[in-house]
């Protein structure tokens, strides 16, 4: 009888011994020593068995089961975050579970550059799976939404900040145009409001003034220049005839502005129309609105491109027909500015 106790003490030691060794080595031993990443997408309220299981599909852990126990160990069976997670074959199980109990997601680089307009903004949205273009222009220009942001036009356009920024998915457009709002709002400073209150603009007509800037500015210390040209010629009432205003207003534009594109009147077109155009036509960034606000001290009212990326600028149309034979042929029959 002794000896049978003593072989079932011995069983016992061993087996505890081996279940020991057994997590032990699970949970210190990788899948593999290569770094191979894997995306894993948790739905909202996926259940912690069908988590572990597609872990195991993926090569993230050898043993769902063990896994299971793991955090069921540690309490964390309910503590899942749902969303996406780049994860890799040499993590431990230990480091998984911690990084999808953290709500460590994988996140995506959106970058908004300046001058870009709210379409281009929405496909690289679509582009990085984060909100369809459709859902994104579609929240852009809803009037309540609009409202809530404190936009005063009839978009979300020349308001999306341009910055880089980081999304995890799930996201919604209606998040990331949030997000690129508020930031405008933070760099809208109480100097900008005042200066352009002196200037006669108001907030709205201001990011509309600098989002043509924004387009015409071809290198950044020209920027107070090109504003001045605007400013001089808003002043004594004379047309902007900004070519970017008239692409903007044209749907499925070609990428050849024509004399005809020139002629067709829309509420973008400012060589048909007097002042400022109905709306934004990009997204300008900080120093643009500063420049905007800030006009040089000069009486430009003409400019012509160097085919450089710079400008020639003249105060006289006569100097500026100049400046055009020299730089562009053939001649233009009317002032334009480009």
């Amino acid at each position: 009888m002794k000896k049978a106790f003593l072989m079932m003490g011995v069983s016992l030691v061993v087996l505890v011994l081996f279940a020991f060794v057994e997590v032990y080595l699970f949970l210190h031993t990788t899948p593999t020593q290569e770094k191979n990443e894997q995306i894993l997408e948790i739905p909202q309220g996926s259940p912690f068995r069908k988590i572990a299981k597609n872990l195991k599909g993926k090569g993230i852990i050898t043993n769902e089961i063990k896994f299971y126990f793991l955090a069921r160990l540690k309490g964390n069976l309910t503590s899942i975050k749902a969303g996406e997670y780049l994860l890799t074959t040499n993590m431990t199980p230990l480091e998984v579970l911690d990084t999808l109990v953290s709500g460590r997601t994988l996140l995506y680089r959106l970058t908004v550059p300046e001058g870009h307009n709210l379409y281009q903004v929405a496909d690289t949205a679509a582009s990085l799976g984060l909100a369809s273009k459709e859902e994104f222009i579609s929240k852009a220009h809803d009037p309540l939404f609009l409202q809530e942001l404190h936009i005063e036009g009839i978009a979300v356009e020349g308001y999306l900040f341009p910055e880089t920024y980081f999304f995890s998915k799930p996201v919604t457009a209606d998040k990331i145009i949030r997000t690129m709002v508020q930031k405008f709002w933070d760099h809208f400073s109480d100097d900008l409001r005042f200066k352009s209150q002196k200037l006669g603009l108001t907030e709205h007509q201001l990011v509309i003034l600098a989002s043509i800037i924004e387009k015409e500015t071809g290198v950044p210390e020209e920027r107070r220049l090109i504003s001045a040209v605007f400013h001089n010629r808003l002043r004594i009432k004379m047309k902007l005839q900004s070519d970017p205003t008239v692409i903007y207003g044209i749907k499925n534009f070609s990428g050849n502005l024509t004399k005809k594109d020139l002629q067709t009147s829309t509420p973008y077109n400012t060589y048909s129309h007097e002042g400022l155009p109905m709306g934004p036509i990009a997204n300008p960034g900080r120093e643009t609105l500063e420049a905007t606000v800030n006009p040089a001290p000069v009486s430009y009212l003409y400019f012509v491109s160097k085919n450089d990326g710079s400008h020639f600028f003249s105060s006289t149309y006569k100097e500026h027909l100049k400046a055009v034979r020299q730089y562009q042929k053939p001649l233009p029959s009317s002032n334009t500015l480009q």
